[in-house]
């Protein structure tokens, strides 16, 4: 519940910058996908699925070697995770605010730190996760802009009595190939 308003604060936030006068920044929409590769803490073999991510975002502030913008991202697994050794299914979904920073020019490299609620639902329940985010990637723009991006979340602290997937820590790496204008 906490990392929920948490969420919807730091939205509201984002809101606030995306009714400034239209030459103070820039509006992105874009969208991405590539595979999420799970480390379940207490699990083993955990396969790596294929997800998807829709974005809006706001660079705020244009300085004169890079941008940095605020962005709002929902993703959401397109294929059935499994975790390993009892061959548990699961789909996936994640609502996150990620602050960035793009470098000036055509080629850019991109820095990406924030926080995400993700969500693992199962044939028994929906466990959450509060996550931290780091990323970087590199991209080119003309016009659009096409980006390659490696995030890695870590969540949980893998203390949890009893703990059994998913509710235990861990980490994933996303790998993606995206579009935003």
């Amino acid at each position: 519940m906490k990392s929920k308003t948490l969420i919807t604060s730091l939205a509201l936030i984002l809101c606030a910058f995306l009714v400034q006068p239209v030459n103070a920044g820039e509006l992105l929409i874009g969208a991405k996908a590539g595979v999420i590769d799970p480390d379940f803490d207490y699990t083993d073999n955990d396969d790596p699925f294929a997800a998807v991510t829709l974005g809006i975002g706001y660079e705020f502030l244009d300085l004169v070697a890079a941008d940095i913008g605020a962005e709002l991202e929902y993703t959401n697994s397109v294929a059935d995770g499994k975790a390993f050794p009892s061959d548990l299914e699961y789909s996936y979904d994640s609502l996150g605010l990620i602050f960035s920073l793009r470098t000036a020019g055509p080629i850019y490299f991109i820095g990406r730190a924030g926080y995400v609620d993700q969500n693992f639902e199962y044939d028994s329940g929906t466990i959450e996760h509060d996550a931290t985010v780091v990323g970087a990637g590199i991209g080119f723009s003309t016009g659009l802009r096409w980006e390659i991006q490696l995030d890695s979340y870590s969540y949980g602290d893998g203390k949890a009595d009893g703990a059994s997937f998913p509710n235990n820590g861990g980490s994933a790496y996303y790998l993606t190939v995206g579009l935003s204008f």
